[in-house]
């Protein structure tokens, strides 16, 4: 996934490379479902978990199902939120508007012009900077799941569970601690 991540956010590529990439990112993203199962599963492989298993795939599962019900909607309040910080407008219009100037058969730019004039096109470099980055480090944090595997016959599972728990807390708080910045970059 990390290669594909590093190819989609590269400016200019050719439409094969970023379908390459696309290729990538999900082949990578297959994978590491398929692996995640693995690591549940073994992670109650012991005779003492093994009575445990079935609540751990439950949860698992339950995990997915509720990330899946609530992504739609967070996805569309973050691109809402952040066309509007930034002075965009959303159209669902502008993709089928986009590839009819691309193919020559657009013929009332009228409506292609008005979105023009409605956006504001001025973005920072820091933009795109704070954007790869967030994929570096979506790409990273997807790299070390397996620091779970290495922990896993060394240190009892509440540890283990209390190691991810201030890894998330720690992320957490980076986060929050700039923050300020980011609004400031995103405004400009």
């Amino acid at each position: 996934m990390f290669a594909g991540y590093i190819i989609m956010a590269v400016p200019g590529m050719t439409l094969t490379i970023t379908i390459v990439g696309l290729f990538i990112i999900a082949l990578g993203n297959g994978l590491f479902k398929g692996n995640l199962q693995a690591v549940v599963g073994q992670m109650y492989a012991d005779p003492k978990y093994a009575s445990l298993r079935d609540s751990a795939f439950m949860i698992f599962y339950m995990g997915i199902n509720i990330g899946a019900l609530f992504a739609p909607f967070a996805s569309t309040g973050m691109r809402n939120w952040w066309l509007k910080t930034n002075g965009f407008i959303h159209d669902g219009s502008l993709p089928s508007l986009c590839h009819q100037f691309i193919n020559g058969t657009l013929t009332d730019t009228a409506t292609f012009q008005q979105l023009a004039d409605k956006s504001n096109l001025s973005g920072h470099v820091t933009e795109g900077l704070m954007q790869g980055g967030w994929l570096l480090a979506t790409a990273v944090g997807n790299k070390l799941l397996f620091v779970g595997t290495l922990l896993w016959d060394k240190v009892e599972l509440w540890q283990l569970w209390l190691v991810f728990i201030l890894c998330c807390l720690t992320s957490a708080a980076f986060i929050f601690s700039i923050l300020k910045k980011l609004e400031k970059e995103g405004k400009g």
